[in-house]
């Protein structure tokens, strides 16, 4: 199964704690509210149409304008954002030279560690 799926289903199954770990990195996340990919100029970051549906639903959530039915949309939404971010990352569309890249990468990184450090205390 596609690590994509995986995560997803992660998600899905720890989504309430996934959503407190998200409203306890709001400030963090600020810098997303209005951030544009830099060459389609999607929301947040360039990606897949179905991609940039989810995250223009995450730019929603952060400008408090969302129209979530329930947590589990917004923690498989966010670790999307996560996975598309972490992939780009390392396997090279996003770079610690570019500003912009820098702000999304501390708007995000705190998440990816809180979750990541979730994911191992809660996996046996």
């Amino acid at each position: 199964m596609e690590d994509r799926k995986i995560i997803s289903k992660w998600a899905e199954w720890n989504a309430k704690s996934i959503v407190e770990i998200i409203n306890s990195n709001l400030d963090t996340l600020k810098p997303l509210t209005n951030r544009k990919g830099s060459y389609y100029k999607n929301p947040i970051i360039d990606a897949s149409k179905e991609l940039s549906k989810k995250f223009q639903n995450i730019q929603d959530f952060l400008n408090e304008t969302s129209n979530y039915s329930n947590e589990k949309q917004i923690a498989t939404d966010f670790v999307e954002l996560i996975n598309k971010v972490r992939n780009n990352l390392f396997h090279g569309s996003k770079s610690y030279d570019k500003e912009s890249d820098r702000t999304l990468l501390a708007a995000i990184l705190p998440l990816l560690l809180q979750l990541t450090q979730y994911a191992v205390e809660t996996t046996h």
